[in-house]
């Protein structure tokens, strides 16, 4: 019988002055009546890899405050013999401030 570890990381994003430019942006155009312009479709698209930003900011998924965002989960069994587990840093979102390991053991 082995020694489960549970894990999940997150990261909390502060928004940048550009993210709020452009959801400010949308968030008046949406309130309009109207289509997202394709640069700020572009923008969501490229910066924060969102291919849906206009349904996503209708949806409230974006906002001016800090948000906790999952990056990943998983579990390791004390069986599998791993020393640790390795997250890749190099495509954090923009305005990172914290990643958070949150754990919880199983026997």
């Amino acid at each position: 019988m082995g020694l489960d570890i549970y894990y999940r990381v997150t990261a909390t994003v502060k928004p940048t002055e550009e993210y709020l430019k452009m959801l400010k942006a949308a968030q008046a155009c949406l309130d309009a009546g109207l289509d997202l312009p394709d640069e700020i479709e572009d923008w969501f698209e490229q910066k924060l890899e969102d291919e849906n930003a206009q349904t996503h900011i209708q949806n409230g998924l974006y906002t001016e405050e800090e948000q906790e965002i999952e990056l990943l989960s998983g579990s390791v069994n004390e069986e599998e013999e791993r020393q640790f587990i390795e997250f890749d840093i190099s495509e954090l979102p923009i305005g990172t401030k914290s990643i958070k390991l949150h754990h919880h053991l199983s026997v």
